[in-house]
């Protein structure tokens, strides 16, 4: 087992049933939810364009130049879920395509599911 399979393992990602996928696109750890995402700078205009087992693809109208494109993952992504920009943060891969986005004090009434089919109705459209 590879030293980054098992920091995944140990961090808790995979706490659901058995059969779902090693890391999952959405998931919640301590009061917060979490988005695995994979950004795509450079993009015409900023959305959501795919949501998998493993990810959530996002296109960025912003550089990765200078932050940009994190600051435009973190407009985009509190759009999405219509939550404030002050509680969305990048957790992982600064600097890196594949990122762990943190969204603070999410509300207990909604769960991953919820998440899942909000993140869906808003696929393709420009945020």
């Amino acid at each position: 087992m590879s030293k980054k399979l098992q920091a995944v393992l140990q961090k808790g990602v995979n706490s659901a049933a058995s059969n779902s996928p090693l890391v999952k696109a959405v998931w919640y750890k301590d009061g917060s939810l979490f988005l695995s995402i994979l950004a795509k700078p450079g993009a015409k205009q900023s959305a959501i364009t795919e949501f998998t087992d493993t990810h959530i693809g996002v296109h960025l109208a912003a550089r990765a130049q200078e932050g940009e494109a994190n600051s435009e993952l973190v407009r985009t992504i509190a759009a999405a879920l219509e939550v404030p920009k002050g509680r969305v943060s990048i957790q992982r891969g600064h600097r890196a395509k594949d990122k762990c986005v943190r969204v603070s004090d999410q509300p207990e009434g909604l769960d991953a599911n919820e998440i899942e089919k909000l993140i869906r109705s808003k696929i393709g459209q420009q945020l």
